[in-house]
């Protein structure tokens, strides 16, 4: 599969927590379902490691300390070429990552919004990205 068709299948595709698959995902399972059919890479589902993607204070001091611990294997890049990761801050904190698409834009998901294709520079997420990987 290449990223074209991955965006294609991937627009509207449901928002669950912990979901893993083309049925429905989080944030954290678009971006594993993309390196393995994509890239053909295998990264830790981290299912058993959150609750929720909830709101919280408690899930979100969650979500930071699995997304720090799981940083040292990327490698930060200045600029976002397509396929590369991004981090996003929430309430302050990163813990939402969408997938740079090309064109200044970004495929991601959110509860109550689905998977959608967004700007990176527009209000919403200018200036919450944390980074590149």
């Amino acid at each position: 599969m290449i990223l074209q068709d991955f965006i294609t299948r991937a627009i509207r595709v449901p928002f669950m927590d912990k979901g893993r698959d083309w049925d429905a995902w989080d944030c954290w399972g678009m971006i594993y379902v993309f390196h393995d059919e994509v890239l053909g890479v295998a990264l830790p589902s981290y299912v058993d490691d959150y609750r929720d993607a909830g709101d919280t204070v408690e899930t979100r001091n969650a979500l930071r300390d699995l997304i720090a611990a799981s940083m040292a294997p990327w490698r930060r890049v200045s600029e976002p070429a397509p396929g590369d990761g991004v981090l996003l801050n929430i309430g302050g904190k990163p813990i939402h990552v969408g997938l740079a698409i090309g064109d200044g834009r970004m495929l991601h998901t959110e509860r109550r919004i689905n998977t959608v294709i967004e700007r990176l520079d527009s209000p919403m997420w200018a200036k919450r990205i944390e980074g590149f990987y």
